[in-house]
């Protein structure tokens, strides 16, 4: 019986009034046969009879009436109030002077004000209606003659205001009603902060992926989703070139599998790595960049996405070159300076304490240097200076350095020679006698005119050496570099085109 529905034909209202009929058709029959024959010996004049008639019709009616028709309006009441408790988004009515009449469920919580609270409160305390002052008196003027505003039948993005004074974004649905004669608007509301917040992530994302830095998109496992333009142009590689692919397309192989392992383990662990990486663009060059990999994460899926911002570091990579190669080396001869030389020659005092070899330090000084400059100028001194230091390289191994320290003063580092010290010193001495011999052969140097003539001008250049050995990484490095130095002023005072050892074989600062 709960579920029992009255038949559809019933629910119409030719169906009701037909029912009706019949039930007032039937109780007046019933009255007239088994009632009015019951009490006929009363006696009742017919006056009181017909109000006795209309009563007992109306007992008798009554019920069915109920259940046809009013019983019908209470269920459809109930109806709408649950499904007006239930309904996510706000619903509320206002009247023609913009008053609230209803409030359900949903506005007390977006808006944190009670039904109670609400009914009787103008809607534009709540709600930022997009018009003036003046256009809403005409508005709200026309709504109340013939229910038609600005805002009926539209749906629209405005802001609202809750309880607490916090103002959000909502988006409201206006529809109108004439209830008793009087237009009601009832407003659909539905709270759009998270949209409006997504909105502006993926607006804010939109913009970060635009940017000159390459971006690339992949899924957990490294699989390319989305790049930007500036990858194409970073990488040489095209959106359809790049998209299924994973990382490993721009792989170098200049870094080791035990790198990547490195890499991967810290995403995992961190969800974030920045650092240093050579890449290969698609045509096949190699290049430096900075690379930085977020991990994009899931409360409940973990890691979904993982987003690569990089840049080209090769200027950066240059310049760090340029200033190290001004620090380091002669800018003339492209030898190493005077603080090269210097690092160099404490390492290799470090590894003669490990391996027990002696190391030699060779001080030269051209003889006869200054005529040339004063003679033909200072370009063609700087083109036997660069001569020279192309000469002394020659006569030395690789793992030996040689220096400019300015002027016509060079110096040569020999490491790794043996470990007995006369061997040591014969080896030295050796080399020396080479450069020294090298050193002296003539010189023909080119000079370009202004006119762009050439002129060709023969030099010829002696050399006075220094040698100092050294093995113990209790030597000063300055004091090696002045034991030598004294030698070579001894050679130079001999005459010159000489070599001279220190006095002392082994150079210490004990």
């Amino acid at each position: 019986m709960k579920n029992w529905k009255l038949p559809e034909f019933l629910q119409t209202p030719l169906g009701l009034m037909t029912v009706l009929g019949l039930l007032i058709a039937v109780s007046e029959l019933l009255i007239m046969i088994v009632i009015y024959d019951a009490i006929a010996f009363l006696h009742i004049p017919d006056v009181y009879w017909n109000f006795i008639d209309a009563i007992l019709l109306i007992l008798f009616v009554s019920p069915a009436l109920y259940f046809l028709v009013f019983q019908k309006i209470h269920d459809n009441e109930e109806r709408f109030r649950q499904i007006n408790a239930s309904v996510q988004d706000a619903i509320i009515v206002v009247n023609e002077q913009d008053l609230i009449t209803e409030w359900n469920l949903a506005a007390q919580k977006m808006f944190q004000y009670s039904q109670e609270e609400a009914i009787g409160l103008q809607v534009n305390q709540l709600i930022f209606l997009p018009c003036h002052h003046a256009d809403a008196e005409r508005d709200l003027a026309g709504f109340q003659k013939i229910g038609v505003r600005s805002l009926i039948g539209k749906t629209t993005e405005i802001s609202a205001l809750r309880k607490d004074g916090s103002e959000f974004p909502i988006e409201l649905s206006l529809s109108a009603a004439k209830v008793k004669g009087r237009w009601h608007a009832m407003g659909v509301i539905r709270d759009i902060t998270e949209r409006k917040r997504a909105e502006d992530e993926l607006r804010i994302a939109a913009v970060a992926f635009s940017t000159q830095n390459g971006m690339v998109i992949t899924d957990p496992e490294g699989k390319i989703l989305r790049v930007n333009e500036a990858f194409t142009r970073l990488t040489g590689y095209r959106a359809d070139e790049a998209v299924g692919k994973t990382m490993a397309l721009l792989h170098s192989g200049r870094q080791s599998q035990l790198f990547y392992q490195h890499m991967w383990q810290k995403l995992l662990d961190e969800d974030q790595w920045q650092g240093e990486i050579w890449n290969r663009r698609k045509n096949g060059q190699i290049y430096p960049e900075m690379l930085s990999i977020t991990a994009v994460v899931s409360p409940e899926r973990g890691v979904t996405h993982y987003v690569g911002n990089f840049i080209d570091i090769t200027a950066n990579k240059e310049a760090e070159a340029r200033i190290h190669r001004l620090a380091y080396y002669d800018p003339l001869t492209s030898l190493p300076n005077r603080r090269l030389l210097q690092d160099r020659l404490g390492q290799a005092l470090a590894a003669g304490k490990r391996s027990g070899r002696y190391g030699a330090l060779i001080f030269l000084d051209l003889d006869n240097f200054k005529p040339i400059n004063d003679t033909h100028g200072h370009d063609v001194g700087d083109l036997l200076l660069i001569e020279v230091a192309r000469r002394i390289t020659l006569c030395v191994r690789d793992v030996d350095t040689v220096a400019r320290l300015g002027g016509d003063e060079f110096v040569v580092m020999l490491s790794d020679l043996d470990m007995d010290k006369a061997a040591s010193t014969a080896e030295a001495e050796a080399v020396a006698e080479k450069i020294r011999n090298t050193v002296a052969e003539p010189y023909l140097l080119t000079i370009q005119q202004e006119d762009d003539s050439e002129t060709t001008v023969e030099h010829s250049c002696t050399s006075s050496l220094g040698v100092a050995l050294f093995i113990s990484h209790e030597s000063s490095v300055e004091e090696i570099i002045k034991c030598a130095d004294m030698a070579m002023y001894q050679a130079k005072e001999s005459g010159g085109n000489q070599i001279h050892f220190f006095d002392q074989t082994i150079c210490s600062a004990d």
